[in-house]
């Protein structure tokens, strides 16, 4: 038997992943020159591959995949390095995905590899761990830079958390033109209204009745500036902010035909706050006048959920129930 020329294989199951079969990932080792050959054509197969555990959510096969890479020294590639998070990241297993980040050979020195975390953790409600990965990022200096990937995440995990002093420092690490070019898809330019830099404070690229409200209890729900919700406010039309005791909540009357129909506009109202979790304050002022108070008990003022609550109820039909229809 030559022993000049051995071929190894991997095989796994022949279990379809997102329509497409698993095969064989083999390489040589005949010589430096063929094993580096196979090398390349395996590592780029297991790229492949952990995109399509990706997109299939199914992270068994992923495992595998990263045994395999593992085993024959893939992981000293970028591309693979970020694969793996990427994978582990849409499967919900952060944890494995910070464990690759760790153990990573480049150290600090792959930005692929903070942009795949950050929006991991993004992707999975995590927006502060998104953050801290950010200011990681940042203390390395530059051995790493921050690049048009990385903006757009860190802008979106400041919304969400209502981080307004580190958003500004966001802003002004690159110029504002080059950063309104990066973010011009992912956060509204305000010149009219209160704005750090220029940009507003709350990302605006998605309607606030197409998105769903965090539990109450979350460890990063915190009660909004009066700057931010006046911000807000123009997204929801006819409803006010109010303040009182110090506590700022959002406030809208409707007139009703009668008290049978404000009972209606209750249970209509109560079928959307179900939905959501979040609950306002109704209130049935003599036989046929409604008023409704949002405001979030748990953190003793507004948060985005009350806003997104004002939305989804200003979708509700109510123009069959109100004494006099309103325009328009």
């Amino acid at each position: 038997m030559n022993n000049s020329y051995v071929r190894r294989s991997i095989f796994f199951p022949k279990k379809a992943v997102c329509g497409k079969p698993f095969g064989s990932i083999s390489f040589s080792s005949s010589s430096k020159l063929q094993y580096r050959r196979h090398s390349v054509k395996d590592l780029r197969a297991c790229i492949a591959l952990l995109q399509a555990c990706a997109n299939g959510r199914n992270p068994i096969r992923g495992k595998q995949i990263h045994s395999f890479m593992l085993t024959n020294g893939f992981l000293n590639s970028p591309p693979a390095i970020t694969s793996l998070i990427n994978m582990y990241s849409k499967c919900g297993l952060m944890n494995d995905a910070v464990s690759v980040f760790d153990n990573r050979y480049d150290e600090d020195r792959n930005v692929f590899a903070y942009n795949a975390l950050i929006a991991g953790f993004l992707a999975n409600e995590r927006s502060r761990d998104g953050l801290e990965f950010y200011r990681r990022m940042r203390e390395v200096g530059f051995a790493v830079v921050p690049d048009k990937f990385t903006f757009p995440c860190v802008i979106r995990a400041c919304c969400d958390l209502m981080e307004v002093l580190e958003m500004y420092v966001v802003l002004t690490y690159s110029s504002t033109t080059r950063l309104s070019e990066i973010l011009q898809h992912n956060v509204a330019v305000s010149s009219s209204r209160k704005s750090v830099c220029g940009f507003r404070t709350f990302c605006t690229g998605q309607d606030l009745s197409t998105k769903k409200c965090v539990p109450c209890n979350s460890r990063d729900l915190r009660p909004m500036t009066k700057e931010a919700a006046n911000d807000l406010i123009q997204k929801v039309d006819g409803w006010n902010l109010i303040n009182e005791d110090g506590k700022l909540k959002l406030n809208r009357s409707w007139k009703l035909k009668s008290f049978t129909k404000g009972l209606e506009l209750f249970r209509l109202v109560a079928d959307v706050a179900e939905a959501e979790g979040h609950h306002p304050d109704l209130h049935l002022v003599g036989w046929n006048n409604v008023t409704i108070e949002i405001w979030t008990h748990a953190v003793g003022g507004l948060t985005e959920n009350d806003f997104i609550l004002a939305a989804k109820i200003n979708k509700l039909d109510l123009q069959h129930l109100l004494r006099r229809k309103v325009s328009s």
